[in-house]
């Protein structure tokens, strides 16, 4: 299966950090650094994994990196899912295959 999601990077210009904290975990938002286009990233990665099958709650699935490289957490477990994410000033934009 595969999911692809893609989402305007503005739409995190406003949100407050009670809204980040139910949409992310911790480990995402430090990983983050409150960057607005790693923030709409990780959020269409997560759509994206929706979209692929993965059909959990947000806060049970994490995107986070390791050596630069995005992997899908799952209940803190990684999956064996395959992540693309991209963004610019203006879009993020993520695949994911199973």
């Amino acid at each position: 299966m595969i999911g692809i999601d893609i989402i305007s990077v503005k739409r995190f210009k406003h949100k407050n950090e009670k809204f980040l904290q139910k949409i992310f975990s911790k480990k995402e938002l430090f990983e983050a650094k409150n960057n607005l286009e790693k923030l709409a990233g990780k959020w269409a990665a997560k759509e994206a994994a929706y979209k692929a099958g993965l059909h959990y709650a947000n806060h049970e699935i994490e995107i986070l990196s390791e050596n630069c490289k995005p992997f899908v957490f799952i209940n803190g477990v990684k999956s064996d899912a395959q992540i693309s994410i991209s963004h610019d000033n203006h879009y993020a934009t993520a695949i994911v295959f199973i």
